[in-house]
């Protein structure tokens, strides 16, 4: 009798289907927490590589201030908010695993002049997320862009004063998140741009430098001021 009452436990199927349910449910969640800590180890190589390479790094979580502080930028000023924010997630969680686990890398920044390796502007790439890669004055070329073609979310890119052409231009006609680009004092020329524009109709390029008149209309248009004659206009972030 006894055996007979385990055998009919044995072989429940709602106990086999539990198991197999349980067994696919810890294979999946081992996968996905094998994925995150790979992720995660990749970013903080990246964020390590950018700081050495004296950049800097915009997380998710940091909002986006180049719009609202253009008007009192500063070349030698910091790009980012105040570091008053911080990642979403239990803070008791974060101290325990970092950080790393609740950010994302959003935008890159370079603010000094040198070049970048290959290895850099691959591990950039990499960075799915990446919506805002400022890289003036760092030496990229063509094939870099080439690379730099696969960040999809890429919504403002800066490659001013670099050798890049419209060869390598061509590159980016995918990135259809792209609104702004900046290419003043490169190689590229009017014809590149055209090219582009036919693939990103709404992306904004800016070929040439804007002159004084041109910046002060925007200006009094986006802040609606009555006289920007004379207002002295910094030099605003990439542009």
């Amino acid at each position: 009798m006894l055996n007979s009452s385990v055998d009919r436990v044995k072989w429940h199927p709602r106990i086999r289907f539990s198991l197999r349910a349980l067994l696919l449910l810890v294979t999946f969640s081992s996968v996905w927490l094998a994925v995150q800590v790979h992720q995660a180890k990749r970013q903080v190589a990246l964020v390590n590589t950018i700081q050495e390479l004296g950049g800097e790094i915009r997380y998710d979580y940091q909002p986006h201030v180049m719009e609202d502080a253009w008007l009192t930028y500063q070349a030698e000023t910091s790009w980012l908010p105040p570091p008053k924010y911080e990642p979403s997630g239990p803070v008791w969680l974060r101290r325990l695993i970092g950080n790393e686990y609740f950010q994302t890398v959003v935008g890159i920044r370079f603010k000094k002049r040198g070049e970048i390796s290959e290895s850099a502007i691959e591990q950039i790439a990499s960075q799915a997320n990446l919506e805002e890669l400022y890289l003036m004055r760092t030496g990229i070329s063509d094939s870099d862009l080439q690379v730099i073609g696969q960040l999809k979310k890429l919504e403002l890119l800066v490659i001013r004063d670099n050798q890049v052409t419209d060869e390598g231009l061509a590159y980016l006609h995918s990135l259809e998140s792209l609104k702004q680009l900046n290419v003043i004092n490169t190689s590229v020329t009017a014809v590149g741009v055209a090219k582009l524009k036919q693939y990103l109709p709404d992306c904004i390029v800016h070929l040439e430098e804007p002159t004084l008149a041109e910046d002060s209309k925007e200006l009094s248009k986006k802040f609606q001021l009555k006289n920007s004659r004379s207002l002295k206009l910094p030099q605003l972030p990439g542009f």
